[in-house]
């Protein structure tokens, strides 16, 4: 989804990967009509973990309407999911792996039963993500008539890798023809580590050895998020009116 949404004309990523709208940051994340509690890094890692597949549309809105309560003023992106109102028991399975240096993987999976009047649905989707950076810094002194003073360089190997698991699984019963009643429970898990492997070598003039300096820096995290929502929806007329409570 996060690759979805980088194609998408006034859509782009900072460094950070954080989402900006039209050159600002602050855009509000929607998804069918629920605002994404996510922000940062946590948002990123949430969007990556959703198959695009998965997708239905992608709406844009620079200049939400009232119905939006957007936090900030970049305005909103609405994410709608497919779904399904086909009579019978339906579902579908994906699984991608893609090798680089490190590998990656996504999968998902969603079911769905339909009768007249009720519709119960369940989605989970997954993925594996590794990467990782080599940085390497040399840096020369020189003493005022610019001889050659010392030396340090400095290699990093930075790995990160995570995992993160989404579902959302949920009831729709429709009262009327106008009307309808639904719940939904949505789950979101992601820890991940960072390991950062750093060596730096400071040397004389003549290239000769003075230091070594290792350093293996190790961090963990974990980034959780779950909501359950009840919701009605009523059409008021044909031309779109609706009355709608979360």
């Amino acid at each position: 989804t996060l690759e979805a949404l980088e194609k998408v004309p006034g859509v782009m990523l900072d460094s950070d990967e954080g989402l900006l709208l039209k050159g600002r940051a602050g855009v509000q994340v929607y998804m069918d009509d629920k605002p994404v509690m996510l922000s940062g890094e946590a948002l990123t890692a949430f969007l990556k973990s959703l198959p695009a597949s998965n997708l239905k549309s992608i709406e844009v809105m620079p200049n939400p309407p009232a119905k939006y309560d957007a936090a900030g003023n970049a305005g909103v992106i609405h994410i709608i999911t497919k779904r399904t109102r086909l009579k019978g028991v339906l579902g579908s399975a994906a699984i991608s792996h893609n090798q680089g240096y490190y590998g990656r993987s996504n999968t998902s999976f969603n079911l769905s039963l339909n009768r007249r009047r009720m519709s119960a649905y369940t989605l989970w989707s997954g993925n594996i993500h590794n990467s990782y950076q080599a940085l390497n810094i040399n840096r020369f002194y020189l003493n005022p008539d610019l001889s050659p003073s010392s030396a340090f360089r400095q290699a990093s190997w930075i790995r990160k890798n995570h995992y993160a698991l989404n579902s959302k699984t949920g009831l729709d019963y429709d009262i009327s023809d106008k009307t309808t009643v639904g719940v939904a429970a949505k789950a979101y898990y992601m820890p991940k580590q960072h390991i950062v492997a750093n060596t730096s070598r400071i040397t004389d003039p003549n290239e000769n050895l003075l230091n070594t300096v290792t350093a293996n820096n190790f961090d963990k995290g974990l980034l959780a998020n779950g909501a359950l929502t009840a919701n009605l929806r009523h059409k008021i007329d044909t031309s779109g009116g609706m009355l709608t409570c979360d």
